[in-house]
């Protein structure tokens, strides 16, 4: 498992929190760091996995976006929901609602890694 992804409980729930975080403009650090994450969750089960992901301090580009459309496809079946945070606003946020838009899920962001786990775990 990279040392940017890792399985945490929270109340009892297991979360696969993954830190996309602090890549600026490194498109191809990030897109490795992206498909050794979604290698690991296309091993679970389908419809099983919580996630949440980090994107402080990455640069929202064309490049960036096209990579997190390309997670979405490949994990579209395994993540039942996905909690971002560090988006913060601005033109990361315009980028997050392609990324919704295109992948068709329930992809939310949060201000705040506790305020993202607790809609997590929700029922």
């Amino acid at each position: 498992m990279s040392a940017r992804m890792e399985w945490i409980e929270y109340k009892e729930k297991r979360i696969c929190y993954v830190d996309y975080s602090r890549f600026g403009r490194d498109s191809a650090a990030l897109r490795q760091t992206v498909e050794a994450a979604d290698a690991v969750i296309v091993m679970e089960p389908p419809g099983s996995v919580l996630c949440l992901a980090n994107v402080e301090g990455t640069t929202a580009s064309p490049e960036t976006l096209n990579i997190f459309k390309e997670s979405t496809l490949r994990t579209r079946s395994y993540i039942c929901r996905l909690a971002v945070i560090g988006v913060g606003v601005g033109l990361r946020q315009l980028f997050l609602d392609s990324v919704v838009r295109f992948s068709g899920r329930g992809i939310r962001a949060f201000p705040d890694a506790e305020s993202a786990k607790e809609w997590l775990i929700r029922e």
